[in-house]
C-alpha cells in the first residue's frame, strides 16, 4: 500500500484550518502538522487577509517538498459548491459575508496556486464530493457539522486539541488518499 503526505485546506476568513496527513503503509492516517489561522472581526479586512495569505505561504513552505519525503498534493475545499452542507449555511446571508469568503479564498489560494507553479499536484474538492452522504442527507447544518466532525476523528488520528477546521482540512487530504488507493488498485 503506498504511502502519502497531503495537505489539506479548509479555507475561510475567520479560520481557516491547514493539515498535513500522513497516510501510513498500514492504512492508518495521521495528522502530524497542523495550524489554524484565526482572524477577529475587529481587524480591518486588508490586515486579516494579509494575515491568511503570510499563515499559508508560512505552513505551505515548512511542509512542501523535501528530499525524504514528498508532498503527494494539496487538496483545497471548494467553498464554490452550490448544494450540501456549506451551501445551506451560507443560504440567506449577508452579501457582504459571501464576498468577504470569496475573498478570503481567493488570498489562500494565492499561494496554494504557486506550489501548483512549482509542479505540486492541487485539487479543489467540494464537500459534496468527500462529506459522506449518509451524514449530510436530510441533516441541519449544525447537525450534519457535528455528526462529520464524528466521523472525521474516528478515522484519522489528530492530535488531542485541534480546530475543526483542521479536523476538515484533515478529512479532505484522507478523502482524496483513499480515492488514489481506489485507482491504483483498480488499475493494478
Amino acid at each position: 500500500m503506498t504511502a502519502y503526505r497531503v495537505i489539506g485546506i479548509d479555507p475561510s476568513l475567520t479560520a481557516t484550518g491547514l493539515a498535513v496527513v500522513e497516510s501510513e503503509r498500514n492504512g492508518d492516517y495521521v495528522v502530524s502538522e497542523h495550524v489554524t489561522l484565526k482572524t477577529e472581526s475587529t481587524v480591518p479586512i486588508l490586515d486579516r487577509l494579509w494575515f491568511l495569505k503570510a499563515g499559508v505561504e508560512r505552513f505551505l513552505e515548512e511542509h512542501r517538498w523535501t528530499p525524504r519525503i514528498g508532498t503527494s498534493a494539496i487538496i483545497v475545499e471548494d467553498p464554490t459548491s452550490r448544494s450540501g452542507p456549506a451551501a445551506r449555511a451560507t443560504r440567506g446571508k449577508d452579501p457582504r459575508t459571501i464576498l468577504l469568503m470569496g475573498l478570503a479564498v481567493g488570498i489562500v489560494l494565492e499561494p496554494v496556486l504557486q506550489q501548483r507553479t512549482l509542479g505540486g499536484h492541487v485539487e479543489f474538492i467540494t464537500p459534496d464530493e468527500w462529506m459522506p452522504k449518509k451524514l449530510t442527507g436530510n441533516l441541519s447544518h449544525i447537525m450534519a457539522h457535528h455528526e462529520i466532525l464524528a466521523f472525521l476523528r474516528e478515522r484519522v488520528q489528530f492530535p488531542e486539541r485541534v480546530s475543526e477546521h483542521v479536523v476538515f482540512a484533515g478529512g479532505l487530504a484522507r478523502y482524496w488518499t483513499e480515492q488514489q488507493r481506489l485507482k491504483a488498485r483498480m488499475a493494478g
